[in-house]
C-alpha cells in the first residue's frame, strides 16, 4: 500500500485534502449562528471592538480618531475580536491583529491604526509592540508554504517616498539591532519585541494619501487583514497648484470644502475555487492563511472554541468603512467635499459607482472628479471620471457632490455585473475578483446654495523629479532619450513552487535583483500579469506610458476601456489594469534614493506565496551617497516643483 499512501501525501492531494477541511470549517460555521449572541461569550480575553451599522460617517469612532494625527505613534499589535451584528444576527466575529494606539487611553481600541500625519522635510517615528501570541506549527492544517512565521512582525508605509534602509543584501538587513532608518520591511521584530521605524520625507514629496501595515513575508496576508491605518501627506496647496497654471479655482475650491478619508477595509472569508495549482487569480481566505500559519487566533473548527470564526456573512467578502458597515455620508446639496479613498486589506478590488438608491441605476445628479492616483496628481487636474477603480493597496483622492432634494438618497456600490465590468476598466478582468456590495448611502442635505463648477483637466499642478512627466515629448524636450533603457522585466506567473515573477520566487539574497539605475529613465515596456496580480513598487512610483490598442480602441475597434480612470500620463505605485491580448508599457525616474528594496504583487496572499524580488536603486560610479541612501546623480527629466 506504499505507492498509496506516497500518492495521498503528495502536494496535489494535500492540498485538495486541506480545502475538503476548509469546506467543513465553512458548514461547521454556518451551522453556528444564532440571533443575539454576545458578542463577548466564548471569546479569549481579546478586547471586542464592535462594528457600528448605518452610522454617520462623521460619527464613526475612527472618523473622529483621524481628525487629527501625528508624525510620532507608539502602538501595540495585538489580537482583538471584531464583532459586526445586524439585525439581531451576527454577521461575523473574527478574531484579528490590530494595531492599539498606546498613547490612548482605554477605550481607544478600533478596527484600524490611528492617523499617520506626514510633512515634506519632516520626520516620522513608529513604535510598534509585537503581542502576537505563539502559533501552534502540529495543528493539522499548517502548511509553511502559504503562511509561515506569522509571530514575527514588521512595518511598511506604503505609498510613501522614502529611503529603503537597506543599502546591501546582507543578512544585518533582516536584524533590528543593524537598523538604518527608512522603510525596511526585511526586518524581523520577534514576539515580544519592541521596535521603533524612523524616516524622512524629502524635500519634494507630494502631498497625498498612503496606508501602513506589517510587511513581514510569509505572514503579510495573516497580519495585513487588521495590521493597517491610514497615512496623509500634508496638502500644502501654494507650493503645488500655481496661479499660472490654471489651478486658481481648484486650489481655492480644496481649501473651502470638507475633507473625509474613506477607508475601505477588506474581510477575506470567501471560499474560492479553483485550488491554487489552477488559478493565476486564486486568493487564499482568512480562514485558510490562519490554519496554515498555525494560528492560534482563529478560525477553528470547534464551535465551542474561542477561535471559531462565527457569522452568516463567513462565506463571503465585504468592505467595512472607518471601521463602520454602510455609513451615511452627508451631502450637503451642490457643495463639493473631497474622500481620501484606500482600499486596505490583503486581497480584493472595488469598483466604485454612484447609483440612484430607487432605481438602482447610475446617476448623472452626482459628479466624481479625480485629484489623484497613489499620491501622485495626474498630468491635469481634476479630472470628470464616470467611477473609480481600487485594488488591494491602492489609493485615490477624488471631489464628490450630488444634487437634489433633501433627503434624496444615493448609494456607493462596488459593482461586480459583467456589464459594469466591462464599460469601465475592462471585460477582461473577471467580475469575481471584484467585491460586490454597497460601500456607503449618500443623504442629500440642504445647503446654503451651490458652489461653483469645476472645469477638468484645467490645472497642471507641479511635479516632483521622481514624479515627472516621462512621456517621449517630455523626454526629447529635456534631452533626455539617450538617458532611456528598456529593461523587459519578466511578467508575474506561477509555476508548481508558487508565484513567481519572471519564473523565480522570492529568496534574499536575490540573486538577480531588478536594477534601476538612478540619473536614467527605465522603461518596463512589456510589463504582463497586471490583469491577476497588481504590480506594487516600494520607494518609487511609475508611469503609465502606453497601454494596449484594444483597449483604448486606438487600433480601430471599440475596444474594452472607457479611458477616463486610467489614461496614459498616468502615475501609479500600486495596478491593476485590464490588459486583452497587449502589454502596458511603465517608466520610472528613480531617484534619489539608493540602495535595495522590493517589488511584488499586492494581492499579498501571492507576495507570500513568492511573487515578490529585490530591486536594486543603483546610483552610478562617481556619485556621492548620504548616509539616507541620497544618490547625488542629476535626474535626466527635472521636477517642475522646486523645494
Amino acid at each position: 500500500h506504499t505507492p498509496y499512501i506516497l500518492l495521498l501525501l503528495s502536494p496535489y492531494w494535500y492540498a485538495m485534502w486541506q480545502r475538503l477541511l476548509f469546506v467543513l470549517l465553512a458548514a461547521a460555521n454556518a451551522a453556528a449562528q444564532i440571533a443575539g449572541t454576545d458578542p463577548a461569550a466564548n471569546s479569549p480575553g481579546y478586547p471586542v471592538v464592535e462594528v457600528p451599522v448605518g452610522a454617520r460617517l462623521d460619527d464613526l469612532p475612527l472618523s473622529k480618531l483621524w481628525s487629527n494625527g501625528s508624525n510620532v505613534l507608539n502602538l501595540d499589535f495585538t489580537p482583538a475580536t471584531l464583532v459586526l451584528q445586524a439585525g439581531g444576527n451576527i454577521m461575523f466575529r473574527a478574531n484579528i491583529p490590530v494595531y492599539v494606539d498606546l498613547d490612548v487611553e482605554a477605550g481607544g481600541i478600533n478596527a484600524a491604526g490611528p492617523l499617520l500625519y506626514l510633512r515634506r522635510g519632516e520626520d516620522y517615528s513608529v513604535t510598534i509592540k509585537n503581542s502576537l501570541p505563539t502559533p501552534n506549527t502540529n495543528a493539522a492544517g499548517f502548511n509553511d508554504t502559504l503562511q509561515w512565521g506569522i509571530e514575527v512582525t514588521n512595518f511598511h508605509v506604503h505609498g510613501i517616498h522614502e529611503y529603503g534602509g537597506v543599502p546591501a543584501q546582507t543578512l544585518s538587513a533582516m536584524d533590528p539591532s543593524a537598523y538604518l532608518g527608512g522603510d525596511n520591511v526585511l526586518l524581523m521584530v520577534k514576539q515580544g519585541e519592541t521596535f521603533t521605524w524612523t524616516g524622512k520625507l524629502s524635500e519634494d514629496h507630494l502631498p497625498g494619501n498612503g496606508w501602513y501595515h506589517p510587511h513581514k513575508h510569509g505572514a503579510t496576508s495573516m497580519q495585513s487583514i487588521g495590521g493597517q491605518g491610514p497615512i496623509v501627506v500634508e496638502d500644502d496647496l501654494d507650493a503645488w497648484l500655481k496661479d499660472d497654471n490654471g489651478c486658481a479655482d481648484i486650489r481655492v475650491a480644496l481649501a473651502s470644502m470638507p475633507t473625509r478619508n474613506v477607508f475601505l477595509s477588506v474581510y477575506n472569508f470567501e471560499q474560492e475555487t479553483p485550488s491554487p495549482s489552477e488559478s493565476m487569480w486564486y486568493d487564499a481566505n482568512y480562514q485558510e492563511v490562519s490554519t496554515a500559519g498555525g494560528s492560534t487566533i482563529c478560525c477553528s473548527e470547534d464551535e465551542n472554541s474561542p477561535a471559531v470564526l462565527l457569522g452568516n456573512s463567513t462565506n463571503s467578502n465585504f468592505v467595512l468603512v472607518n471601521g463602520g458597515w454602510q455609513p451615511t455620508i452627508d451631502m450637503e446639496e451642490g457643495q463639493w467635499q473631497r474622500w481620501r479613498l484606500t482600499l486596505a486589506g490583503y486581497t480584493g478590488s472595488v469598483l466604485l459607482s454612484i447609483l440612484d438608491a430607487d432605481t438602482q441605476e447610475v446617476t448623472e445628479d452626482c459628479e466624481l472628479m479625480l485629484l489623484s492616483k497613489d499620491g501622485v496628481y495626474p498630468m491635469e487636474i481634476p479630472r470628470t471620471v464616470s467611477h473609480g477603480f481600487l485594488s488591494s493597496g491602492a489609493r485615490a483622492e477624488v471631489i464628490v457632490r450630488c444634487t437634489g432634494a433633501p433627503g434624496k438618497v444615493f448609494d456607493l456600490v462596488s459593482r461586480n455585473s459583467t456589464e459594469a465590468v466591462s464599460e469601465t476598466i475592462g471585460a477582461d478582468i473577471p467580475a469575481s475578483k471584484i467585491i460586490p456590495q454597497r460601500i456607503a448611502r449618500l443623504v442629500v442635505k440642504e445647503s446654503a446654495g451651490a458652489d461653483e463648477a469645476l472645469v477638468s483637466k484645467r490645472c497642471t499642478p507641479l511635479r516632483p523629479a521622481y514624479a515627472a512627466d516621462l512621456r517621449n515629448e517630455n523626454l526629447v524636450r529635456h534631452n533626455a532619450l539617450r538617458s532611456l533603457i528598456m529593461d523587459p522585466v519578466p511578467n508575474f506567473d506561477r509555476n508548481p513552487d508558487g508565484c513567481t515573477i519572471g519564473g523565480a520566487g522570492f529568496s534574499f539574497p536575490d540573486p538577480a535583483p531588478f536594477v534601476m539605475r538612478i540619473g536614467s529613465v527605465t522603461q518596463w515596456p512589456n510589463m504582463g500579469g497586471l490583469l491577476a496580480h497588481p504590480l506594487h513598487v516600494h520607494i518609487n512610483p511609475f508611469q503609465i506610458v502606453d497601454l494596449p490598442k484594444a483597449l483604448t480602441g486606438a487600433d480601430g475597434t471599440n475596444g474594452t476601456y472607457a479611458g477616463d480612470w486610467f489614461e496614459v500620463g498616468d502615475y501609479h505605485d500600486t495596478l491593476l489594469i485590464a490588459q486583452g491580448t497587449g502589454k502596458t508599457q511603465l517608466r520610472f525616474q528613480p531617484g534619489p534614493y539608493s540602495g535595495f528594496s522590493v517589488t511584488h504583487c499586492h494581492f499579498l496572499n501571492h507576495e507570500d506565496a513568492g511573487c515578490m524580488r529585490m530591486v536594486n536603486w543603483l546610483c552610478p560610479d562617481g556619485y556621492e551617497v548620504t548616509e539616507r541612501g541620497e544618490c547625488s546623480a542629476p535626474m535626466p527629466v527635472p521636477g517642475t516643483f522646486e523645494a
